[in-house]
């Protein structure tokens, strides 16, 4: 199978080494999460795929809060980070 990108196409400084030496995309830093959303333990929510769910957990990280909420019709438990999760409070 032969590698359809060509070498000129790589830009090295578009790439970084995390502190394991494993290459990732130069991705930018979440957004500080809207303080306005308010979510906590127990709230009740609606994602655009997921449907409705309740906020079960939340937990701070350097400057997001990851939420780890169950969704009702078999969606099962899933885990967001605030800033980025397409979720709105019923």
């Amino acid at each position: 199978m032969s590698n359809k990108s060509n070498s000129s196409d790589f830009d090295p400084e578009s790439y970084h080494l995390n502190t394991n030496n494993q290459l990732f995309d130069n991705i930018s830093s979440p957004e500080p999460i809207d303080e306005s959303l308010e979510i906590n333990k127990g709230d009740k929510i609606i994602h655009d795929t997921f449907g409705e769910g309740i906020v079960m957990e939340t937990k701070p990280t350097s400057n997001d809060v990851e939420l780890t909420i169950v969704f009702k019709d078999g969606g099962g438990v899933k885990r967001f980070l605030g800033s980025i999760a397409p979720i709105k409070k019923q």
